[in-house]
């Protein structure tokens, strides 16, 4: 045999159940087990401070319900605790709590005065007080029943889901201000309920009070303010479309003098727009030709500094004695060659040389020996300056891809033995 951990009652050893108060043993002792934050009503299990936050519960431990043997199991063997001189107090003060709370199925925190209502479990008496003591109610706790006034006195920190929903004949019940919390429908369906929810509550769930008299005034209000906005805004529409009528008749007369002044002055505005066209084609043919002059100029400052450099690239691959160049070793497809410094090509100076695709003879060179550029498949662009006196034989010969030629003079300028000696007779004339 056992006793019932709630009422004392002997139960067997096997029992789940109390026969005498219908107690869930396994249950009522984890209930008693779990400790409630008396700040937030969170459960825990251990520990000075609560998890959510962060309270230090041994400011509410009542001194005179605990020894401190017990104290010591939940703090350690450091904690300290002397019962006061109050004792007799505490304990008729616990006595009427526990009488405070005999219409419920509570939960109370082991170390404090402090409830959590779990049910409502007396349908008869229909006008309830919640005590000071405690401090949440939870979800469905009072749903559906049969209340017509509930007076809660403050202490309480929050109400769960559904709490009070469905109670159809409630008309009153005060929110004091030390409630922070009310979750989802707390109080929907109340339909003789009118509500006032202080502004210290931080925390309003959804629906809290849907289907209150509360609810419907707020609806009704929000009806009216919604029929006069819809009145003040079919006013304002026929405000604006008097004005827009009025501002429509001002632009036909403004348009009207307008297109008169339009008239007047079509001739002098359409002689100012040619004159204005004809200064902007002038000014952009001169921007034009600016523009195209520097661009020739840039243009010939890069040509000649390419020249410069392909000039002094291939005289490193030339050898050069007394003015006369041969035998070139180099691979550029672009060679220049100086006439500062070389006045003759000697034959086959350039010959087989594949990579030769343009040649840029500068003034001063005279001569170009025979086969000076032969078998350069690649060759297809010369140019060929004023001073070239002689072209000796086969000095082209191979260059199949040879076909522009350019000439540094006029055409009165270039000796008829120079001109039978080149692959082409297309001839470009730059002098």
């Amino acid at each position: 045999m056992k006793q019932c951990p709630k009422c004392k009652n002997n139960i067997s050893d096997t029992a789940k159940f109390c026969v005498k108060c219908g107690c869930n043993i396994k249950k009522y002792e984890e209930e008693q087990s779990t400790h409630f934050c008396p700040e937030c009503g969170v459960k825990f299990s251990g520990g000075n401070f609560c998890p959510e936050c962060g309270y230090d519960i041994r400011k509410e431990i009542n001194n005179t319900e605990n020894n401190s043997e017990d104290l010591n199991d939940y703090f350690g063997d450091d904690f300290n605790i002397s019962v006061t001189s109050s004792l007799l107090d505490d304990a008729l003060n616990k006595k009427k709590a526990e009488k405070e709370m005999k219409y419920f199925d509570y939960v109370k925190y082991k170390y404090a005065n402090k409830f959590i209502i779990k049910k409502f479990i007396d349908d008869i008496d229909s006008n309830v007080v919640i005590p000071s003591n405690v401090i949440s109610i939870e979800d469905k706790a009072f749903e559906g029943s049969y209340l017509i006034s509930v007076t809660i006195k403050e202490g309480l920190k929050t109400i769960g889901k559904r709490a009070f929903a469905n109670c159809k004949h409630l008309k009153k019940i005060n929110i004091p201000n030390s409630v922070t919390k009310i979750d989802d429908e707390a109080f929907a369906g109340c339909n003789n309920l009118e509500i006032t929810i202080p502004k210290t509550v931080q925390i309003i769930g959804n629906n809290v009070y849907i289907n209150t008299i509360t609810y419907e005034k707020e609806q009704e209000a929000l009806a009216k303010e919604k029929e006069r906005l819809d009145l003040l805004a079919k006013q304002k529409e026929l405000e604006d479309k008097i004005k827009q009528e009025e501002l429509l008749a001002k632009q036909k007369e403004l348009e009207d003098k307008k297109k008169e002044l339009e008239l007047i002055k079509q001739k002098e505005i359409a002689d100012a727009l040619a004159e204005k066209k004809r200064l902007a084609d002038l000014a952009l043919a001169e921007k034009k030709k600016l523009e195209e002059e520097k661009k020739a100029a840039q243009q010939k400052i890069k040509l000649e500094k390419e020249r410069k450099e392909a000039a002094i690239s291939t005289c490193e691959k030339l050898t050069i004695i007394d003015g006369v160049a041969s035998s070139y070793k180099g691979k550029r497809g672009f060679i220049v060659i100086p006439g500062d410094i070389i006045d003759t090509i000697k034959g086959r100076a350039f010959s087989k040389h594949k990579c030769i695709k343009e040649v840029y003879i500068d003034e001063g060179v005279k001569k170009i020996g025979g086969g000076a550029f032969l078998d350069c498949i690649n060759l297809y662009e010369i140019t060929l300056p004023k001073s070239l006196k002689s072209i000796e034989n086969n000095t082209f010969h191979g260059c199949s891809n040879l076909k522009k030629v350019n000439f540094l003079g006029k055409p009165s300028e270039l000796s008829e033995k120079v001109k039978n000696a080149l692959p082409t007779k297309n001839i470009k004339y730059l002098g």
